[in-house]
């Protein structure tokens, strides 16, 4: 765990979601099949499980979900207006460290509490 989660660190310091009430997003759902496909990836965020996340580009963070996310209205550089969320995740074994992921970043979801 320790190798993924500490390569990741220095690359969410330039992506990562830097305030949670940032309104500006990387990426906008508008149609509703999107929608609901980053709704379900939300609802698979469970408060309180250990996960790892694959971004699509590549790469790993795992840590705890501090809270289910929500999908919410954003805007991006140019103005226009859709759907995203971000996930917090916490590392109970480093309290200071936590990250803040946008859903729509996320490739794929792994449980780790359920092995």
């Amino acid at each position: 765990m320790q190798g993924p989660r500490i390569a990741f660190r220095a690359h969410c310091l330039r992506t990562r979601f830097h305030a949670p009430m940032e309104t500006l997003a990387p990426h906008l759902y508008t149609n509703a099949a999107d929608i609901t496909l980053i709704e379900q990836r939300a609802h698979d965020l469970v408060s309180g499980a250990r996960i790892r996340i694959t971004l699509h580009d590549g790469n790993l963070v795992e840590g705890v979900v501090a809270e289910l996310p929500v999908v919410q209205q954003f805007r991006d550089a140019q103005g226009n207006e859709g759907m995203n969320g971000v996930v917090r995740l916490e590392d109970p074994d480093v309290p200071l460290w936590s990250v803040y992921l946008w859903l729509s970043d996320i490739h794929s979801v792994e449980r780790l509490d359920l092995r």
